[in-house]
């Protein structure tokens, strides 16, 4: 059995296609038919693998990585163009603003606490109209009931009723045990529009297999406005 199993990217694409499926008759700009994206955290490239499978045009993909290994495991990948060595953040104020019409980021934010930056810095990068879109992993399914009906094995150590779980709710998000962060889908939708984002779609479903476990997260769809 394997110990860990990706399907960000397979859940990323599958919204974003969809949206862009039903968007395209009405809406010719949603996105263009030659793209100009950037992949955030890019990993071994599995964002390309499932691009790959669609009928999305790009002009350009670049990808950002901390991983020299990893970038080098990209390379390999002939949806990539550019590759960039660095942290997201950084790399983000770096790049010149208003380029991209698409901005992705696929199981990267579990590796974040506050969005506001990222969030900020995606908008920036955006030309008017571009796509934001990614993955985090869900809150609600490790808070106690009555906030969610699942739990997993990496759980939030608090008890019902403590008032670190009204904390929790506050901030929106939470720290596992296995060092990741959950992100709950409430406090994405009050960044969206802090940010001047429009909630396109959001999407729920597993985006990884962990341990022989699910883990349960949400997809969002953003348009820059």
């Amino acid at each position: 059995m394997k110990l860990l199993a990706y399907r960000a990217h397979v859940m990323l694409v599958s919204a974003l296609v969809a949206v862009h499926e039903s968007r395209k008759e009405h809406d010719s700009n949603f996105l263009p038919t030659a793209i100009n994206a950037l992949d955030l955290g890019c990993g071994t490239g599995l964002l390309a693998d499932a691009l790959e499978k669609t009928e999305l045009q790009f002009q350009n993909l670049t990808c950002i990585d901390i991983s020299q290994e990893m970038l080098k495991r990209a390379r390999s990948k002939p949806t990539y163009t550019q590759f960039i060595e660095g942290d997201i953040a950084s790399s983000l104020r770096s790049l010149q603003q208003q380029t991209y019409d698409l901005v992705v980021a696929a199981d990267v934010l579990p590796y974040l606490a506050r969005l506001d930056d990222i969030m900020e810095r995606a908008h920036k990068a955006l030309v008017p109209g571009g796509i934001f879109t990614f993955t985090v992993e869900a809150l609600e399914a490790h808070l106690p009931l009555p906030y969610a009906s699942s739990r997993s094995d990496d759980h939030v150590e608090i008890d019902a009723g403590d008032p670190l779980d009204q904390e929790i709710h506050t901030k929106g998000w939470a720290i596992l045990s296995n060092g990741r962060v959950a992100h709950e889908r409430a406090y994405v939708d009050r960044l969206a529009r802090k940010f001047k984002f429009l909630v396109e779609a959001v999407g729920d479903g597993p985006i990884r297999w962990q341990r022989g476990n699910q883990v349960e997260g949400h997809v969002f769809v953003l348009k820059k406005v």
